[in-house]
């Protein structure tokens, strides 16, 4: 996702859905409903993109942690 368009995400999430960058882990039923409402049936792709994304994160701090 391009710099712009991920501002402006965040920026509709905190205006329309009062949903910060930094509060998504602890409202994140909230983020995928807002999400679903801004893209439709496409925020399915985009949850599961925040997922692989997540999934390597979390793989390469197990690995740096050896």
């Amino acid at each position: 996702m391009g710099n712009s368009v991920r501002e402006t995400l965040y920026f509709c999430l905190e205006k329309e859905f009062k949903i910060s960058r930094t509060s998504i882990p602890e409202k994140v039923k909230d983020f995928a409903e807002a999400l679903e409402k801004i893209f439709g049936a496409g925020a399915r792709l985009i949850e599961d993109w925040i997922i692989k994304i997540y999934q390597e994160v979390k793989r390469l701090n197990t690995i740096s942690k050896r």
